[in-house]
């Protein structure tokens, strides 16, 4: 299959035949509760999971979580609290979203504070690549000293960058970043550099060396991500080994309100608790699927009401459909494979709106089976196998398995004698209620 790599600008293959695959995710930093933004990358990296897990692939996938940061500083001061109490509350929100939006668990889910060492570790080595540096009691990244592998991915060109909108005058060049912070606010561990805390950028770089031996077969992360987070991620490889950090490089697109990109400053920001709380987990997945994961997403009343309709359709007909294969005692098939022009459209860069269009031939021609059920059982049983373990196990849409009762099987029996006995009457009486059950 191809996937885009932004680094290279160009779609590379994975081999699906692999044994294992590597996947890192830039985690949230639970300052506040999620928006609905913050899902988007979790909800691909769940796609990209359930497919390789499809092909038989051992997938090895992290996604860590920012637990100490200037923005928890601050929210705690502002509620007379701790930082921990904070990123605590957070965590819970955010492993409940998990649930919520029929997440698979990653392999490992690092926390910032429980790395400590880890992260200190890593600075270590880059001290010992000639790559750090202490000034003002903080520890920064000499990006000079390694320009060569600066700006490949964001195409930034250092010497055109306007230096005067860094102020930190600690810092030997206006690129250096903080690798470990000297400060007087919030919690500090105690290191050989001082008492302090990790700067943002060296988490992931030291998680991908820890949890997946140094090394990502695919880096995920938002498009605002990729400069200065996923360049400073980079250079700091760079200098600890010479080799890379990842193969490939997936950056998911914005989402934006009405046309405005979230902001708090707008009051835009639609957290993911909120939208959870009047629509379900399907709705969400339908509206990222709707454009390619790379495009930004516009979500408007239209979007919305398209994306709530069709899933509310689906899980009518797919009801229907499983209801009257149980009163007739016929078997479910149970399926473990993808249609050839959905799996097409995956291998195409998990193309989502092609996808989707694929899903919507297949619904549609099943809609066209169900009308003479009799005639096109078995056909219909195939297709409607396959549909819902696409729709299911590989994009992670969720559809209650419905189970017939004594009553209603009991009742579809006595329509079909009142029928065969030309009672048509009493047969019409029986047909609205299996229709306001989801029968017929």
């Amino acid at each position: 299959m191809k996937i885009f790599n932004t680094l290279t600008q160009k779609k590379e293959s994975i081999d699906l035949s692999k044994k294992t695959l590597k996947i890192y995710v830039c985690g949230p930093t639970v300052y506040s509760e999620l928006h609905i933004g913050n899902m988007r990358p979790l909800i691909l990296v769940d796609v990209l999971m359930r497919y390789f897990k499809h092909h038989k692939i051992q997938v090895t996938t992290v996604i860590n979580i920012t637990d100490i940061d200037d923005k928890i500083i601050l929210s705690a001061k502002q509620k007379n609290v701790t930082e921990k109490h904070i990123s605590e509350m957070h965590i819970k929100n955010y492993k409940d979203n998990q649930k919520m939006l029929n997440l698979l668990t990653p392999t490992h889910e690092p926390q910032v504070t429980n790395e400590i060492n880890t992260i200190l570790s890593y600075i270590d080595r880059l001290f010992d690549s000639k790559a750090a540096y202490k000034a003002g009691g903080n520890v920064y990244f000499s990006v000079k000293s390694f320009s060569k592998a600066y700006g490949q991915l964001s195409n930034q060109n250092l010497e055109k960058m306007d230096e005067a909108l860094d102020n930190d005058k600690n810092k030997k060049y206006f690129a250096d970043f903080v690798l470990w912070k000297n400060t007087d606010e919030g919690i500090k561990w105690d290191s050989k550099y001082g008492k302090g805390r990790p700067g943002w950028h060296t988490q992931c770089v030291a998680f991908i060396e820890k949890f997946l031996d140094g090394f990502a077969d695919i880096h995920i992360g938002g498009v605002d991500l990729k400069f200065p987070h996923h360049e400073n991620e980079i250079i700091q490889k760079y200098a600890y080994d010479q080799k890379p950090l990842a193969n490939i490089w997936m950056h998911n697109g914005s989402l934006n309100i009405f046309g405005v990109k979230m902001s708090k400053s707008l009051g835009n920001i639609l957290k993911i608790k909120d939208f959870l709380d009047k629509n379900d987990s399907n709705t969400l997945r339908y509206i990222f699927y709707k454009s390619s994961y790379e495009a930004p997403i516009n979500l408007n009343s239209i979007l919305l009401t398209e994306a709530k309709t069709k899933v509310k359709a689906w899980n009518s007909l797919f009801q229907k459909i499983s209801k009257n294969f149980q009163i007739r005692d016929t078997i479910l098939q149970e399926s473990n494979e993808i249609d050839t022009e959905i799996e097409q459209a995956i291998q195409d860069d998990f193309n989502f709106p092609n996808i989707l269009s694929e899903v919507e031939k297949k619904i549609t021609k099943i809609q066209t089976l169900y009308k003479n059920f009799e005639k096109n059982s078995v056909e219909l049983n195939e297709s409607f196998s396959r549909i819902t373990y696409c729709l299911k196990k590989i994009l992670g849409f969720v559809f209650e398995d419905v189970q017939i009762t004594i009553e209603e099987k009991s009742l579809y029996k006595n329509w079909c004698l009142k029928k065969s006995q030309m009672k048509y009457q009493e047969a019409d009486e029986i047909r609205k209620i299996l229709i306001e059950k989801s029968i017929l």
